[in-house]
């Protein structure tokens, strides 16, 4: 059976897929976990047809016949007593069971949604934010260390130690540095579509503006990516450090990279290498929050090279606005470039 289009309902209706969910078989959860590790792009639709085929069997909520007749017998002695008042108006007198199945569709989907978020919490139940212009530093439970960038979130299970694999999930940019376990326990990055596996290195992941940039300072990765332009199966790339490699849009492309540049950032500094004013206007906008507007110049065509503090927004402005000769105007949500 070729699950990799599968929709939800398609694999809630699957009886392999039920098997694994609700009789937790052997062989079943073998292949179920094989097969989600191979496609960690349908990594959400499965815990959500897992969720709702739980649901399905979950029966402590459930209005029984009775509890739905109660329900109705308390609607009419209300109405009869005058609680509810209606004027020139028909009352439609639905059947009791009616009644009973309203009630039981919505404490299904409040119970679906429910679970799908204690699935969510179980995988990914500890959460880091920062938020625009703050980076952080977090030792993780193995004791690999992540340095999180602005306005960038990390999640991982809470019973994370205890897994097949260490999983985390990120939004943003951070800075890893893995640590090896004695026994070979895997480290997986999910980013978008991206599924960086790892055993102990040091890397860099960028998941802003729908594209995905992974730059390896030391070790190696390994990482899965969905469907890809012109390709019928999953794709694999292997990293060797100093690589940096690009997925946008399906294209996936790599190439060396100065790795300074890429990794300065976890030590407060922007490094830029003749790069155009439009690249520094993309990273203040991601970093600090603000929208940049340009009036009268072509970022594209006016380069600089320097390194920038990562805190100091006004003193980054100061500098943009001496070398390109611009007129900046900051207000609390905008910062306008124009030529002076």
């Amino acid at each position: 059976m070729d699950y990799r289009s599968f929709s939800i309902e398609e694999f809630v209706a699957d009886a392999y897929f039920q098997r694994w969910v609700l009789s937790e078989e052997e062989t079943a959860d073998i292949y179920w976990k094989k097969w989600l590790q191979d496609h960690p792009e349908q990594r959400q639709d499965i815990l959500e047809a897992a969720a709702i085929l739980r649901s399905m069997h979950f029966t402590a909520n459930e209005p029984t016949e009775e509890d739905a007749a109660q329900v109705w017998r308390d609607i009419v002695k209300n109405r009869s007593t005058g609680r509810y008042k209606v004027k020139n108006q028909k009352i439609m007198a639905f059947p009791w069971y009616a009644v009973a199945a309203s009630i039981a569709l919505v404490l299904a989907v409040t119970f679906v949604m429910l679970k799908v978020q204690d699935v969510n919490h179980a995988l990914f139940g500890i959460s880091y934010q920062t938020e625009f212009g703050q980076t952080q530093e977090l030792i993780l439970p193995d004791g690999s260390s992540v340095v999180l960038g602005a306005n960038s979130s990390l999640h991982y299970s809470s019973g994370w130690l205890g897994d097949s694999e260490r999983t985390v999930s990120l939004e943003g940019e951070a800075y890893f540095s893995v640590v090896h376990t004695e026994d070979d326990q895997k480290f997986v990055v999910y980013s978008d579509e991206v599924a960086i596996t790892v055993l102990g290195t040091r890397f860099n992941v960028n998941n802003r503006r729908d594209e995905n940039q992974i730059l390896l300072e030391e070790g190696s990765i390994r990482l899965s990516l969905p469907q890809a332009i012109n390709k019928s199966e999953k794709v694999e790339v292997h990293m060797q450090p100093g690589e940096l490699v690009s997925v946008q849009e399906g294209k996936i492309t790599k190439a060396i990279a100065q790795t300074e540049k890429y990794i300065s950032w976890t030590a407060g500094v922007f490094v830029f290498e003749k790069a155009p004013l439009s690249e520094v206007i993309e990273l203040i906008e991601d970093h600090f929050g603000y929208t940049v507007i340009t009036q009268g110049v072509e970022p594209e065509e006016m380069i600089m090279t320097a390194e920038l503090r990562t805190t100091d927004l006004d003193m980054m402005l100061r500098y943009l606005s001496e070398i390109f000769q611009l007129k900046v105007e900051k207000t609390h949500e905008t910062i306008t470039l124009s030529s002076t």
